[in-house]
């Protein structure tokens, strides 16, 4: 019940957002519980063999997927406040672990994923940091 719960406050903050809401937007994310943990994550840590292979791979795919859209969010912070240096170091380290996992991203768990559904997300890192 909770999880139907939180899930409305996320749509309802996009929604805000969407409308330029903001402050509607930031309260509704503040009704939402920060959770340091995921279903997929305590199950590749403590089931073994088949039971811990799928959870792995999804834990695994969808950290580097979150993991490049934090780094791309923080270069767009970056560069709004003028500091273009640190901005690259963010898009850098994004092409670092895009490349790390190039090969791997061709899994069958990483369909739905962040970096899968935006194609160009390493063309735009690379037009970022040649500019």
């Amino acid at each position: 019940m909770d999880d139907i719960k939180y899930d409305a406050c996320r749509i309802m903050a996009e929604a805000y957002k969407s409308i330029g809401e903001y402050s509607l937007a930031k309260a509704a994310i503040n009704k939402i519980p920060e959770i340091y943990f995921t279903k997929l994550e305590v199950a590749a840590l403590l089931l073994d063999g088949e039971d811990m292979y799928e959870p792995a791979h999804r834990q695994k795919n969808l950290a580097a997927d979150v993991l490049i859209e934090m780094l791309m969010r923080l270069s767009d912070y970056y560069t709004e406040k003028g500091e273009k240096e640190k901005s690259k170091v963010q898009l850098i380290i994004a092409k670092k672990v895009i490349d790390a996992f190039k090969d791997d991203f061709t899994a069958e768990f990483f369909k739905n994923t962040f970096y899968q559904n935006n194609k160009d997300v390493l063309k735009d890192i690379e037009a970022k940091l040649n500019n």
